[in-house]
C-alpha cells in the first residue's frame, strides 16, 4: 500500500515538473505579444491659430508685405505717370527721354517685386521653421512626461468641429480624404490630443520672453 502512494506520489510529482516545461517551452514559442504604442495627435493648424508667437509672426509678415506694396504702388504711380507724358508730347528728343525713364522705372519695378518675394519667403522660412522647433521641444517635453511613444501631425479647422453639418460637409470630408498628411478618423479627444498643451506652453513661454507685449512683430 505504501508503494502504491508512493509510486503515485512520484508520478504526480514527474507529471508536475513534465507540465511546468511543456508550459515553459510552450510559452518560449509563442511570440510574445507587443504592446501597441501609446499614440498622441496635434492638430498643427490650432496651434498655429492660437500660438500668440504665430500670430506676431503673422502681423510682422503682414507689416513687411504692406511696405513693399506701398512702394510697389508709388513706382507705378511714376509709371502711369510718365506713360501719360509719353502720350501727350510729340518733341521726340523728350519722348526718347521719357522712353528711357519709363524702361528703368520699369526695371525697379521688377526689382521692388523681386526683391520683396524673396525677402518675405525668407522671413516666412526663417521664423515659421524656428517655431516649429519650439513645437517640436514642446510635443517631446509632452510625450516624455505622459508616455506618449508616437505623436501624430495633422492640421484641421476645429472651430466648427461640434457643428455636425459644417464638420460632415462633403468638400470638408474630401478635403480631408485627398489632404497629404495625417488625418485621425477617430480618438478620444481627451486622451489623446496634446494640442491645448502645446499651445499653452509656447503661449507662457512666449508671453515670458516679451513680457507680455505682442501684437507690433515681437521677436525681430
Amino acid at each position: 500500500m505504501v508503494k502504491h502512494w508512493l509510486a503515485w506520489g512520484c508520478a504526480w510529482a514527474l507529471g508536475c515538473a513534465v507540465g511546468i516545461t511543456g508550459w515553459s517551452w510552450l510559452r518560449a514559442q509563442t511570440p510574445a505579444t507587443q504592446k501597441p504604442p501609446t499614440i498622441a495627435f496635434l492638430n498643427y493648424a490650432e496651434v498655429m491659430r492660437l500660438c500668440d508667437e504665430a500670430q506676431d509672426i503673422k502681423k510682422l509678415l503682414q507689416g513687411e508685405e504692406q511696405k513693399f506694396f506701398e512702394q510697389l504702388q508709388a513706382k507705378q504711380k511714376e509709371i502711369d505717370e510718365t506713360r501719360k507724358q509719353l502720350t501727350t508730347t510729340t518733341d521726340q528728343t523728350q519722348r526718347d527721354a521719357l522712353e528711357r525713364k519709363l524702361k528703368d522705372l520699369d526695371y525697379q519695378f521688377g526689382n521692388i517685386r523681386s526683391d520683396a518675394q524673396k525677402k518675405l519667403t525668407r522671413l516666412l522660412n526663417e521664423r515659421y521653421a524656428n517655431l516649429y522647433f519650439k513645437v517640436w521641444n514642446k510635443v517631446k517635453a509632452i510625450a516624455d512626461s505622459q508616455g506618449y511613444e508616437v505623436v501624430f501631425r495633422f492640421n484641421e479647422d476645429w472651430r466648427d468641429a461640434n457643428k455636425r453639418e459644417v464638420y460632415f460637409q462633403p468638400d470638408r470630408v474630401m478635403a480631408r480624404l485627398t489632404a497629404n498628411n495625417l488625418w485621425p478618423m477617430y480618438y478620444n479627444h481627451q486622451a489623446a490630443d496634446i494640442t491645448g498643451q502645446v499651445i499653452t506652453l509656447l503661449n507662457r513661454e512666449y508671453q515670458a520672453a516679451t513680457g507680455g507685449q505682442r501684437g507690433n512683430g515681437a521677436g525681430q
